[in-house]
C-alpha cells in the first residue's frame, strides 16, 4: 500500500465533467423518486406491531400494519368510502378494522367489506366484491416485519432480503426513522467510498484507527451484492502549495478496512469482524425516505451478551448520532442534476446503472413519462473514466 502520493500523480488526473447530461443515462432510475416497486421491504420490528394500527408509507403507497391472533397484516390505509385513513380506526370485532368516519368494517385477511355500521346488517354495499381495500403480503423473520410492495405474485422473500435474517438464532437490533432527502441519495451515500474517509474522519472509531487520505476501489459482484473492493490505500497526499493531507496523521494507529456492499432494492451492508451493519433505504413520498438500520450478530452465550452491551454502549450511538447524523446532513442538501462526477464516484455510477438494468419496477410521480424521453434527451453511454458500461456486473437472481 502506498504511504505517500503526489497530487500530480496518475491518481490525481482530472476527468471530464458530466452535468445534467450524464444523469440522463439512467432514465428509469431518475424517475424512481418514490422507490423501487415489486420488492419485499422491512417496515417494522415485530414487537412494535399489535392491535393498534401502525401507519407506514413506502414507495408512495400508504398502508398500515396490525396484528390479530399473532399474525401481522398489512392493508391499504384508505377507506373505500371517503378515503379516510383506516389507521385512524379501531378493531371492534375480531379480525377486522372499522373506519373512524362511518364504521365501514373490513376483513384484515382479504380486505373485503364485512359491515357498514351506520347502514344496518342488510346494507347493500356489503357483499359488493368491488368494494374492498388492498392487502399486502406479509412475512416475519428475525423479529422484523417484511411487506411486499408491488403487483402480481411476490417472489420468494429470500430473493430480496439478506440471508442473515433467515438464520436460526440470529440477533437483530436496530431502529427505523423517517428522514428528509431522496432515498436514492441515501443509498448512493452508503456505497460511496469517497465521503467515508473525509466526512467521517472525526467519528469515534478514528480515535483509535487512522483514516487515510483516500482509498482506490473497484466494484465487483458477489451473488446479489455489488461489493466495493479496496485496491490501494493512500495514507497521505502532498498537495503542492497547500501541504499534506490528512492533518494529524498518526502512523502508529491501526488501519482497518471494512467492506461496503449494496444490493437491490436499496440495502447497504458494512461487514465488521464479528457483526454486520445493514441499512435499507426506502422511498416514501417524493423528497423523503425511510431508513431502517440493523446490527446483526450470530453470536451465542457470553459473546451474544457482549454484542448486546456494545450495541447499547457505542454501536448505536456511533451509527445514529455520528455516522447517520453526518450523512443525513449531506443527503438533505444534495441537489442534482446537474452534477459533475470524478473517479471516486465510480461506485455510485455502477450502482445507478445496475438499478437501471435490473430493478423490477420504479415508482414516482413522473415514472410513466420520465422513462420515455423526448427527442434529443436519449441517454448517452460513453467511454469516460467516470463510468464505463462494462463496469456493471451481470444481474444476479431475482
Amino acid at each position: 500500500m502506498a504511504a505517500m502520493a503526489s497530487a500530480g500523480s496518475a491518481h490525481e488526473e482530472r476527468y471530464s465533467a458530466s452535468g445534467d447530461h450524464a444523469y440522463k443515462r439512467w432514465p428509469r432510475y431518475r424517475a424512481a423518486s418514490e422507490g423501487l416497486q415489486n420488492y419485499w421491504y422491512p417496515v417494522a420490528f415485530s414487537k412494535r406491531v399489535g392491535r393498534k394500527p401502525v401507519p407506514v408509507t413506502i414507495c408512495g403507497e400508504r398502508l398500515f400494519l396490525i396484528r390479530h391472533d399473532g399474525k401481522a397484516f398489512a392493508l391499504d390505509d384508505r377507506c373505500a368510502h371517503r378515503g379516510v385513513p383506516l389507521s385512524m380506526g379501531k378493531c371492534w370485532f375480531a379480525g377486522t378494522i372499522s373506519c373512524a368516519y362511518h364504521g365501514w368494517t373490513y376483513d384484515l385477511a382479504d380486505g373485503s367489506l364485512r359491515a357498514a355500521l351506520v347502514d344496518g346488517r342488510d346494507s347493500p354495499i356489503v357483499g359488493n366484491k368491488s368494494v374492498r381495500v388492498r392487502t399486502y403480503p406479509v412475512e416475519e423473520h428475525g423479529g422484523v416485519v417484511f411487506v411486499y410492495v408491488g403487483a402480481g405474485e411476490p417472489p420468494p422473500i429470500t430473493h430480496d432480503v439478506p440471508e442473515d435474517f433467515f438464520q436460526p438464532g440470529v440477533r437483530v437490533r436496530g431502529w427505523l426513522r423517517t428522514r428528509k432527502g431522496d432515498w436514492r441519495y441515501a443509498v448512493e451515500n452508503g456505497f460511496d467510498e469517497g465521503h467515508s474517509t473525509y466526512l467521517h474522519r472525526g467519528v469515534v472509531w478514528t480515535w483509535i484507527r487512522r483514516k487515510p487520505a483516500y482509498r482506490v476501489v473497484h466494484v465487483e459482484q458477489e451473488g446479489d451484492w455489488l461489493v466495493r473492493t479496496v485496491d490501494d490505500v493512500v495514507e497521505q497526499v502532498d498537495y503542492p502549495g497547500l501541504g499534506t493531507w490528512p492533518h494529524g496523521f498518526r502512523p502508529w494507529q491501526r488501519n482497518v478496512v471494512v467492506r461496503g456492499s449494496v444490493r437491490l432494492p436499496g440495502w447497504v451492508r458494512i461487514q465488521w469482524p464479528d457483526w454486520t451493519a445493514y441499512e435499507v433505504f426506502m422511498g416514501t413520498t417524493d423528497g423523503a425516505h425511510l431508513s431502517f438500520m440493523f446490527a446483526v450478530s450470530h453470536a451465542r452465550g457470553l459473546r451474544a451478551a457482549w454484542f448486546g452491551l456494545r450495541f447499547w454502549l457505542y454501536i448505536r450511538w456511533a451509527y445514529m448520532w455520528q455516522f447517520n447524523r453526518q450523512d443525513q446532513q449531506m443527503i438533505e442538501q444534495v441537489r442534482i442534476p446537474p452534477e459533475r462526477l470524478f473517479r471516486p464516484d465510480k461506485s455510485v455510477t455502477v450502482w445507478r446503472a445496475h438499478c437501471e438494468r435490473n430493478a423490477r419496477g420504479m415508482q414516482g410521480p413522473a415514472s410513466e413519462t420520465a422513462v420515455h424521453l423526448s427527442d434529443g434527451d436519449e441517454p448517452v453511454w460513453d467511454d469516460s473514466d467516470v463510468f464505463d458500461e462494462s463496469d456493471v456486473p451481470a444481474a444476479g437472481p431475482g
